[in-house]
């Protein structure tokens, strides 16, 4: 049984996204980061398609919607790594970082701790080990390990 769903899966997709124009600048890591999502999750061209097609939902709705602990805590690693892939954290993208570590009220992510790449390499180790359906593998050489979120 996996701690996160499809349409979980969809969400953290969706909220990636959002994460990735908040600041108004879209990096090519974070282009990266999103295809890396994609494939890990397994994510058809057509899947992608509908979501991005699909009308903006408020972040705060999309994570009332997340159906496991499991889910809000990749989530919120997910927004953590977005909001780090381009190697500096706006106003705005620590702004939904907080809020959302708030409302999850699951650990704060340690963003000034954190190499993006140890960000992004959790947060694909976790879909994996979570999503039955994938057989990709990611090699985790930060040797950091789920527990690194700050439980508050």
């Amino acid at each position: 049984m996996t701690e996160i769903n499809r349409s979980d899966l969809f969400i953290i997709f969706k909220a990636a996204a959002q994460m990735c124009s908040v600041d108004s600048n879209v990096d090519e890591q974070e282009k990266l980061f999103l295809k890396k999502l994609a494939h890990t999750a397994n994510l058809s061209s057509e899947e992608i398609r509908e979501i991005r097609s699909s009308p903006k939902e408020n972040v705060d709705i999309l994570a009332d919607k997340l159906s496991s602990q499991t889910a809000k805590k990749v989530f919120l690693l997910t927004l953590a790594t977005m909001a780090k892939a381009d190697e500096e954290l706006s106003r705005e993208e620590l702004e939904m970082l907080d809020a959302m570590t708030l409302k999850l009220n699951i650990g704060r992510v340690k963003t000034k701790k954190m190499s993006y790449k140890a960000c992004e390499n959790m947060v694909l180790k976790l879909l994996i080990q979570t999503n039955t359906d994938n057989s990709s593998a990611v090699e985790n050489s930060s040797g950091e390990i789920f527990s690194d979120l700050d439980l508050l």
